[in-house]
């Protein structure tokens, strides 16, 4: 059983953070922190990950919606019509954060998937970064999280029995 607010799997969200919509990917299914280390265990992978999603048909400039070739050597493009210099992170919330991209992933799952929350001190024991970092971390994905929000339920509403936690 997943536990996400909004009804998100951990990868749902981060496409929810990147995008603002829902989009359909064979990840998209609740997967378990050992899942997620074989999965995006390193930047590198993270990175192609992102840039899977961001360009499903190549990468493109966010300015101009032209082609861009890769740079060699760095993890940056330049787009073939205006010279525009960017990066899949470019626009996200990962942007201009020198934390690696694995961190941002793990934080994010851990984050999504946490049934009662979680502080930005158990954030910073968690993934041995500073309080400010943390801070920055939780305060920044939970902002992302807000911006894209699902509508709130309206008309009738049935909650099984079962369901309810109180007395």
């Amino acid at each position: 059983m997943c536990l996400i607010p909004y009804s998100l799997s951990p990868l749902a969200s981060w496409l929810f953070l990147l995008h603002g919509d829902a989009m359909k990917t064979p990840l998209d299914e609740c997967m378990n922190l050992v899942e997620l280390t074989e999965e995006f265990g390193t930047d590198d992978k993270c990175r192609r990950v992102l840039e899977q999603l961001r360009w499903p048909r190549g990468p493109m400039c966010p300015r101009c919606e032209s082609k861009a070739t890769k740079i060699a050597n760095r993890f940056q493009y330049d787009c073939d019509s205006c010279h525009y210099q960017f990066s899949v992170t470019a626009g996200t919330i990962f942007h201009d954060s020198h934390l690696s991209l694995w961190k941002w992933f793990l934080a994010t799952y851990l984050i999504t998937e946490s049934r009662k929350g979680m502080s930005s001190n158990q954030l910073k024991r968690m993934l041995k970064v500073t309080y400010k970092t943390a801070w920055y971390l939780t305060h920044r994905i939970r902002a992302a999280m807000l911006e894209v929000a699902p509508e709130k339920l309206d008309g009738t509403v049935e909650i099984p029995t079962s369901a309810r936690m109180w007395k």
